[in-house]
This record gives structure tokens, C-alpha cells and sequence, in this order.
């Protein structure tokens, strides 16, 4: 059993991505799991660094099958309408190990309805 200090098993932010037009239907690739390694998803932290009159907020899943639903469910993201809130979503007990040259992705399934909705997104695991 591997130690709790453990690098391989200490969740560090795997990666970040900003810049992300929440009002868009579409799919970002977040994360490339490194060759020998996988990647476990142990959190994924949605950040709002722009908005102006978020009247809907979007629904989206984090994935690497068809659909980016796999490490997280197509989600709206209830209550993340103004700068700067933080929407956390925690893979409990349901982690996915995403194997060698896997791209972590994220699907916007419903585009939020606003002027302005950018976020970024922070992908945190470990690897294996």
C-alpha cells in the first residue's frame, strides 16, 4: 500500500485551462495523460474569470469517451453565475483511471445564456 505522502497518489493540479466561452456549445481539451502513466481525476474546479448577465448556466461533462461523461456527468452548474464563484465536483468513489495519451476533455452540452461567461477549469489527480 502506498505511503499517504506518496507523490504518485498526492492529488496535485494536473492542469489548467482558461479561457473557455461557457456560452458555447463545444469541446476543450484539457489534459494529455503522459506516455507510461495514467491519470486519475480526484477533483475538477470550474473558475469564473469573466461575466456579465448570466441568466442560465451551462451544463457540461468531463470526459475522454465520446460525449466527455466519463470522469464527470453531464452537470449544469447550478449557482455559478457572477465573477469569480468556484464550482467543485468531486468524483467520489467513481474515479476513472484515464490511460496513457488519453485526452482529458471537456463537452459543453448547453451553452449558458449571458453576455459574458468565461471560466477556466482545474483538473486535479494524481498519476499512476
Amino acid at each position: 500500500m502506498a505511503e499517504l505522502h506518496d507523490p504518485k497518489v498526492t492529488p496535485s493540479i494536473l492542469s489548467i485551462t482558461t479561457g473557455i466561452d461557457a456560452k458555447t456549445v463545444a469541446t476543450t481539451s484539457l489534459y494529455t495523460v503522459p506516455t507510461g502513466r495514467r491519470a486519475v481525476v480526484t477533483e475538477i474546479v470550474f473558475h469564473v474569470t469573466a461575466a456579465n448577465t448570466i441568466t442560465a448556466v451551462p451544463t457540461l461533462g468531463v470526459g475522454v469517451a465520446a460525449g466527455e461523461v466519463d470522469i464527470m456527468p453531464s452537470t449544469a452548474l447550478t449557482g455559478l453565475d457572477v465573477l469569480d464563484e468556484v464550482y467543485r465536483y468531486s468524483p467520489e468513489g467513481t474515479y476513472v483511471s484515464n490511460a496513457a495519451a488519453a485526452v482529458i476533455k471537456l463537452g459543453i452540452d448547453t451553452g449558458a445564456t449571458a453576455t459574458t461567461m468565461t471560466i477556466e477549469v482545474i483538473l486535479i489527480g494524481f498519476l499512476l
